[in-house]
């Protein structure tokens, strides 16, 4: 069972990453030299200008993770009884 979630964690976490970084390349690069020639810094012309406006980009991406994600994390609790079932048989032929 700790295998499954862990790979279900990491394969939901690589593509969730990959959303944030489209949706920040989705906001055109003229934001940032716009806040930047004004004097503002680049955390808060992320946290106040970017990051705002990709957000909009990524919701729909996000919302779609978690309905391709939901399904195999309801098969996890049944593959590690199956596994369990096949190792218990396993050790009880040898």
């Amino acid at each position: 069972m700790t295998a499954g979630i862990s790979t279900l964690s990491l394969s939901a976490g690589t593509y969730m990453t990959e959303i944030v970084r489209g949706g920040i390349q989705s906001v055109d690069k003229g934001q940032m030299e716009a806040s930047r020639s004004l004097g503002i810094g680049y955390l808060p012309t992320m946290r106040k200008v970017i990051l705002p406006q990709a957000i909009g980009t990524m919701i729909l991406s996000y919302i779609n993770q978690f309905v391709r994600t939901r399904p195999p994390a309801r098969w996890i609790p049944r593959w590690s009884v199956t596994c369990w079932r096949c190792c218990a048989s396993s050790h009880e032929a040898a």
